[in-house]
């Protein structure tokens, strides 16, 4: 039984240690504070200090026609964000900034997991 129910553990950990970060719940959680992720409110675009999630994806892929080179590239900018790098007009940048480097704040798999969810 004490074998049992250590095999059962063991596999238990195993399994939640492979499983794959989740996109949606990490981006609810690390993006929202700045963009409109989810729900869009009149308070929530009063306060927002970051363009919409929405917005920045519709630029991505207009940029960047295939999925891998629009992921990349919201990796790339995450980690190391600049101006010369940024898709929306110089206005965005005046009123938003440019976006602090998130090095700190994400794992390689978080910020993969985000940006694929962001993409689709």
């Amino acid at each position: 039984m004490k074998k049992r129910s250590i095999l059962a553990l063991i596999f238990i950990m195993a399994t939640t240690l492979n499983a794959a970060p989740d996109g949606e719940a990490l981006a609810e959680q690390k993006c929202t504070p700045c963009h409109l992720v989810l729900e869009i409110t009149p308070k929530k675009l009063k306060e927002m200090s970051a363009p919409p999630m929405w917005g920045v994806v519709k630029k991505v892929k207009s940029r960047y026609p295939t999925k891998e080179e629009g992921i990349a590239f919201i990796i790339d900018y995450t980690m190391n964000p600049a101006k010369e790098k940024m898709l929306f007009p110089d206005s965005t940048a005046e009123r938003f900034g440019v976006m602090p480097s998130q090095k700190e704040n994400l794992s390689d798999e978080e910020l993969k997991a985000i940006a694929e969810y962001i993409y689709n």
